[in-house]
């Protein structure tokens, strides 16, 4: 039987800058969250991973829930992990700081923005929030 990891994403959109987008150490673009860890609720997943990628975040608040996908690659053998995306309001640092996992980030503005290397459901989750 496969075993499934649960992660919590958030969707931060500024809106003078657009949505954030991280780009992981291993290469790909990514919302900043992760998996949940031991008893830990969604909301208290969300502002830990929040604070660890982004340090000096302020004032997050979890927003609407805009998607729940399943990745259909296994993360490891027989195992793999459901993605749940809320849309986050927060006060971000200025300059923005972000956690040694990551090694840039980039403000998507509009859809013509967004990376031809962003993972399929966070395209389809900034289709919906971002202008033409």
């Amino acid at each position: 039987m496969k075993k499934f990891y649960v992660g919590v994403k958030g969707i931060i959109v500024d809106a003078e800058k657009g949505a954030l987008l991280l780009r992981h150490n291993n290469g790909f673009w990514n919302t900043p969250g992760g998996r949940i860890n031991g008893d830990e609720s969604i909301d208290q997943t969300l502002i830990r991973e929040l604070n660890e990628e982004l340090p000096g975040i302020q004032n997050i608040e979890k927003g609407k829930l805009l998607d729940a996908c399943r990745i259909h690659k296994d993360i490891v053998p027989d195992t793999s992990l459901v993605l749940v995306y809320f849309l986050v309001t927060a006060k971000l640092p200025e300059p923005l700081k972000i956690s040694d996992e990551h090694v840039s980030f980039l403000w998507v503005k509009t859809r013509a923005d967004i990376p031809e290397d962003l993972e399929e459901q966070v395209v389809k989750i900034f289709k919906d929030i971002l202008p033409a």
